[in-house]
């Protein structure tokens, strides 16, 4: 009996983490992606910056609470950047290009509820490239290709401010603002670091 009693005592906070495990879908759209430099062509007099290309996420979600004010938030997701650019070539003309690049994101935040449901966080992130792709138009026909070196792994941080909104026993709505600064270049030639900024909701279950 007193064996029952101390398995019992020894998996009980095992237990209660287990009731208050949440998971589901994450959705997010990305309407600011920065770069950290502008790219130079050899017959550019200037160098090109980029704009920002309004893009999205999309994937899975755990959110673990540790305590009553300490949660680990865990996502997986696909994720999508693009920047754009043009330049006016003596000989072709204006020149739109655009660059997109697709990634597996695994991003993990430490997150701390300050009141009621407002949470902040940070944490690392991990993105793996999927494939990445240059279009360029002009006065020619339409040219899609790879873009040439961009980096297989990308390193950020985040950080982000959110509000946990319990909808019932069962589901809850995470709606955040999240900052992703990279740490690593994503394509030396193509604008260095990219960093950017996210609004995401999450849908929970338990």
């Amino acid at each position: 009996m007193k064996n029952v009693l101390l398995l019992a005592l020894v998996f009980q906070p095992l237990i209660v983490q287990a009731q208050i495990l949440r998971y589901g879908m994450t959705f997010g759209i990305l309407p600011n992606t920065a770069t950290s430099e502008s790219h130079y062509f050899t017959h550019a007099e200037t160098p090109l910056g980029f704009s920002s290309r309004t893009t999205y996420a999309v994937g899975v979600v755990a959110l673990l609470h540790l305590r009553d004010e300490v949660l680990i938030n865990s996502a997986a997701k696909f994720t999508s950047k693009s920047v754009s650019t043009h330049r006016v070539g003596e000989a072709d003309g204006p020149v739109f290009m655009t660059l997109m690049f697709n990634y597996l994101s695994l991003v993990s935040k430490v997150q701390y509820r300050l009141l009621n449901g407002l949470i902040i966080g940070a944490g690392p992130v991990l993105d793996v490239n999927l494939n990445s792709r240059l279009e360029a138009t002009g006065d020619f026909p339409a040219i899609q290709k790879p873009i040439p070196e961009t980096k297989k792994i990308r390193f950020g941080v985040i950080v982000s401010i959110g509000y946990l909104i319990d909808l019932g026993i069962v589901l809850a709505v995470l709606p955040e603002l999240s900052y992703d600064v990279g740490l690593s270049n994503t394509n030396d030639a193509y604008g260095g670091r990219y960093s950017s900024i996210e609004f995401s909701i999450s849908f929970l279950l338990r």
